[in-house]
């Protein structure tokens, strides 16, 4: 009975998933680490295969950037499991550490050096989302690129583009509402 509630037992926290952020080159800079229960924390490799859990000198880069480069198209989404989502269905994506409140300007650099030329971001429907969503919108007009901001339709209070997913919808339907952006069509 007494290891049942055992604080130190049951408040431990365990890695579900990792997403690893790489350079240009594929080489591996930090990861985002999830728990649970939910939380992340970042790490970076040391030189002898481990981890040091500080980002410390670190370069931030977007997430996928070697998947990113030579792409016109590129969404934008917040987290890394949506980013995944839509590289599942074929789609270069790409989200920034930290969440909503975290975007650069370093970021749109990225994009513009990777060869971005139009980017779709497809935000949280959240305040923090739309939030997120204007600033990178801002970011990447700043160095030449063309934006264009989607709401999925009928996303729940809080609702992401894997809620979205998950209720049936798909890469077509998901095209159709970014139309053709500046000559590109799906």
């Amino acid at each position: 009975m007494r290891d049942l509630f055992n604080n130190e037992t049951s408040c431990r926290r365990r890695i579900v998933a990792t997403y690893p952020y790489h350079d240009e080159e594929g080489e591996v800079l930090y990861e985002v680490v999830r728990f649970e229960p939910k939380s992340f924390a970042m790490r970076r490799p040391d030189a002898n295969g481990g981890w040091i859990w500080d980002m410390r000198g670190v370069r931030r880069v977007l997430y996928r950037l070697p998947a990113l480069q030579g792409c016109k198209l590129v969404f934008v989404v917040e987290g890394e499991k949506d980013s995944n989502a839509l590289s599942g269905l074929g789609l270069a994506a790409t989200t920034c550490p930290w969440g909503a409140d975290s975007w650069g300007d370093e970021y749109a650099h990225q994009l513009r050096d990777a060869g971005a030329v139009y980017i779709v971001v497809l935000p949280d429907n959240d305040d923090a989302g739309h939030e997120l969503a204007r600033a990178v919108e801002k970011s990447c007009l700043s160095v030449g690129l063309t934006v264009k901001i989607v709401d999925l339709p009928g996303l729940p209070p809080k609702g992401d583009l894997s809620d979205w997913l998950a209720a049936g919808h798909g890469r077509d339907e998901l095209l159709d509402l970014v139309g053709q952006i500046d000559g590109i069509a799906r």
